[in-house]
């Protein structure tokens, strides 16, 4: 995989959906647009 060190929550959670992986973390703050817990909620209101 190519992916920095320093790529923000949205790039990774891309990665992971696009290669069907699943990510683990005990990291899923609100701070941000780009922070993991956004990214889930912005996803999942697209979906329902």
């Amino acid at each position: 995989m190519d992916l920095s060190i320093n790529s923000d929550d949205r790039v990774v959670w891309r990665l992971a959906q696009e290669n069907q992986m699943i990510l683990l973390t005990a990291n899923r703050s609100m701070k941000g647009k780009d922070s993991l817990e956004q990214v889930i909620r912005e996803v999942r209101s697209l979906i329902l």
